[in-house]
């Protein structure tokens, strides 16, 4: 096969460099960054490991740009709903809540649009995070970064209560909850065995209903405040 031209002419088949990275995007999600092999993914693509090496140069930077890809997807729809709240408040209409915030970092995992590829991102994140590397430390770098110092930003407007050390570990628990509880979906969860199949995670409307529940509370609740 050549590798001159990314697009047959006349067809709107995928390109290779398209079939490349989703077919590892499917790959990666299913068996881990580190279990899966090239020649996994280029079965997949249907075509041969030369192509990989021609496009990406590398496994890892083949990782990234599958990584990199998804990362943008859910940060620029974030973004958006940032800006689009900060907007409205601005022009002097409703102020952007608690709820609200939670709503946009979660809301890209969940959505009929996004959900499919936030839910493999918060996959290959979860396998990642038990090995670090070069890779997922420039991911977090370039994407979520910058997206975490702007929503602690927006927290710290709508929970004034919180000092700043105890908004940032809430904001710790909620990405913990989030790759969590997303990633749970989609296989025989522990949910499922604790409550014995009366719960499950695959029904995402429940889910992200009571992780909203469990982030409102946690974020409302006081620091040291405790019931009796």
């Amino acid at each position: 096969m050549g590798f001159d031209s990314d697009s047959p002419s006349g067809t709107s088949q995928p390109s290779p460099r398209d079939r490349i990275l989703d077919a590892a995007e499917r790959t990666f999600a299913e068996h881990g960054i580190e279990q899966a092999s090239l020649r996994q993914i280029t079965t997949a693509a249907d075509v041969n490991i030369a192509a990989v090496n021609y496009y990406y140069g590398s496994k890892e930077q083949l990782v990234f740009a599958v990584l990199d890809r998804m990362a943008e997807r859910i940060n620029s729809r974030r973004h958006m709903l940032l800006d689009e709240a900060e907007a409205r408040m601005q022009a002097g209409g409703k102020a952007i809540t608690l709820e609200e915030v939670i709503d946009i970092f979660i809301e890209p995992y969940a959505s009929p649009g996004t959900r499919e590829y936030g839910h493999l991102l918060l996959k290959l994140i979860l396998n990642s995070r038990t090995t670090p590397n070069e890779v997922t430390n420039q991911l977090l770098s370039k994407h979520f970064n910058p997206f975490a110092e702007r929503i602690i930003r927006t927290l710290k407007q709508v929970v004034p209560n919180l000092d700043e050390a105890d908004l940032a570990w809430r904001y710790f628990f909620m990405i913990g909850a989030v790759l969590l509880g997303v990633s749970d979906a989609g296989g025989v969860g522990r949910i499922q065995y604790v409550t014995r199949e009366q719960v499950s995670p695959d029904n995402m409307d429940k889910l992200m209903q009571q992780l909203k529940a469990f982030l409102l509370g946690g974020f409302r609740e006081a620091a040291g405040t405790r019931k009796t």
